[in-house]
């Protein structure tokens, strides 16, 4: 008796979960017993590759999905079976509901079209309505080598309704032979033959499925037939579509060649006051790192300013603390160019004692010039800022590396994000600089300085969040494997403007001419016949790096040679 008991509680519980179920997997449309009891729709195919479509929708209202009218979705662009992607810009020319004009509006969207019929807050009485669609499409067939393709969603994919069934009629222009007709029912991109196809008295497919269309399934036709009886579109025509359609592309496009022409101007431009080197920026251009002649510089510019004093003993050559002290300004006839780097050398210099003697491998002298390569370096930094002049300008080709386009099904709408994403980037560095910039002058006393901070630190705020807002999008739509690999491709570009703005610094024209102006500079002057460190010259420092030494500075360029480990060169 027992064991009946639990047997029949067993099936109760089944059948409870089995109506639980049904009741889930029909949905509350079908509970309410809202539905499109038929969905006809005949499209008309034009010359010129548009169509035009009359939608007859029978629809049951109960008040509950279907309150004020019908919302009918249209996807923004979908892709054919051979492969081309089409969208989808409807016209809409008339709306009626039982034969009558009906209120409607449109709103386009970046993934979907939407047409909602009614007025706000005027009910639609239960039982059966008619509504009548008629809207055109331009550009809805695909031409390919041999043969021309219509491929066309017909009820689309967005009902929250269950469609009872669906008919579609095709009309083709006059004399356009059918080579290949079907049907595709389900989601999107399924092949499902839930219907038949027949032809009416005119000869024009009719499709009609065979069974219910659920939420989230629909119906599509394609016919493909020979190429001549619709009109391919001319140069022109395919211009202006490409620009109505993929407009955002092409002005960031054309802001990216905006910021590349300005930065070639800007580069062009550059002064040479702009490039003026330091002796140890001359040694880099020339050799990529810092060598003796640059060490063999610094000690002669300590030399010129007092502050290292150079004794020949009987031991050899001992560098020994001056009367003065490295950072206490220029030497006699220097310059800050000529001075740049000396402080940070003669300070790490005699970081650890007074006197460095030079007879066999120095350590002081090694570290004193990994403290002037240091700085001779974040002088070249500055040096590539003064020529490039607007920060934005460093990310110009990110925009480049966002024309791969992120996205394999829809290209053109991965590059427009991935655009907007590099603009936010761009916009954001700049802004971010302008703000520390007009602080730091703020800090500094500079008049006229605070409104220009305060307006800075107004736009920070909604330009970082927006674009870290833009950043977030962007990962929802792609993934984190794409934002990586677009952030390092970005990262990985940002060195081009700067090697760019690096040759003109060391190597372009201002720079030779730099050189060449210092070459003649040092052979004219005129010095007595004694070491240059002795001299009151000075352009000296630049003596070493340009190969310009006389008798008594060699046996100090020797002594420096083997203190730094260094082969010594023979220099005339």
């Amino acid at each position: 008796m027992r064991g009946r008991v639990r047997s029949s509680a067993y099936a109760l519980g089944a059948a409870l979960a089995a109506l639980l179920l049904a009741a889930i997997w029909t949905g509350p449309a079908r509970a309410a017993g809202e539905t499109i009891t038929f969905f006809s729709s005949h499209v008309s195919v034009q010359r010129d590759g548009s169509v035009r479509v009359t939608e007859t929708i029978t629809v049951k209202c109960r008040g509950r999905l279907v309150r004020q009218g019908i919302r009918r979705e249209f996807p923004a662009r979908y892709v054919t079976r051979l492969g081309q992607e089409l969208r989808l810009r409807i016209r809409v020319r008339q709306v009626l509901r039982n034969g009558e004009e009906e209120t409607f509006t449109l709103v386009r969207g970046s993934d979907e079209t939407v047409l909602a019929t009614g007025r706000q807050g005027e009910l639609l009485e239960w039982g059966e309505h008619t509504y009548t669609l008629v809207y055109e499409a331009d550009r809805q067939v695909a031409h390919h080598e041999r043969l021309d393709e219509l491929f066309w969603p017909v009820t689309g994919y967005g009902w929250e309704l269950i469609i009872d069934q669906a008919e579609a009629v095709v009309e083709l222009p006059v004399l356009a032979g059918i080579q290949d007709a079907g049907a595709y029912t389900g989601s999107q991109g399924a092949g499902g033959r839930d219907f038949h196809m027949e032809y009416d008295a005119g000869g024009n497919p009719v499709f009609v499925t065979t069974r219910r269309i659920y939420p989230g399934d629909g119906l599509s036709v394609r016919l493909t037939w020979p190429k001549g009886f619709v009109i391919r579109p001319d140069f022109m025509t395919r211009t202006f579509y490409s620009l109505r359609n993929h407009f955002f592309v092409y002005v960031a496009a054309l802001l990216l060649l905006v910021s590349l022409w300005r930065l070639r101007v800007r580069l062009r431009g550059a002064e040479p006051s702009q490039v003026r080197l330091s002796p140890a920026l001359a040694d880099l251009a020339a050799h990529g790192c810092l060598t003796e002649a640059s060490a063999l510089g610094a000690l002669i510019g300590l030399a010129q300013a007092r502050a290292l004093r150079i004794d020949a003993g009987g031991n050899g050559l001992t560098l020994a603390k001056g009367e003065r002290s490295p950072v206490d300004g220029l030497g006699p006839g220097q310059d800050r160019w000529q001075w740049f780097g000396l402080a940070e050398f003669g300070t790490g210099l005699f970081a650890r004692g007074s006197e460095v003697p030079l007879q066999g491998p120095s350590t002081a002298l090694a570290r004193a010039l990994n403290l002037l390569e240091r700085a001779a370096r974040k002088d070249l930094g500055r040096k590539i800022r003064a020529v490039l002049r607007l920060r934005e300008l460093y990310a110009a080709p990110w925009l480049v590396v966002a024309c791969l386009g992120l996205s394999a099904t829809e290209p053109w709408f991965g590059v427009g994000v991935a655009l907007a994403l590099a603009g936010a980037i761009v916009l954001g560095y700049g802004v971010v600089g302008w703000f520390f910039r007009s602080w730091g002058r703020v800090l500094r006393n500079r008049p006229g300085s605070l409104l220009s901070a305060l307006a800075a630190s107004a736009i920070l705020v909604p330009v970082v969040s927006g674009g870290l807002v833009g950043g977030w999008f962007f990962v929802q739509e792609f993934s984190w494997i794409a934002y990586l690999l677009f952030a390092g491709a970005m990262g990985g570009t940002m060195w081009l403007p700067w090697r760019w703005a690096r040759h003109k610094v060391l190597r372009g024209p201002q720079a030779e001419a730099a050189i060449a102006g210092l070459r003649r500079e040092f052979a004219g002057a005129e010095y007595q016949d004694r070491p240059l460190w002795e001299s009151s010259l000075g352009i000296a420092v630049y003596a070493p790096v340009l190969g310009m030494l006389d008798a008594g500075t060699r046996e100090l360029a020797e002594g420096v040679a083997r203190a730094l480990g260094a082969e010594p060169r023979s220099t005339a």
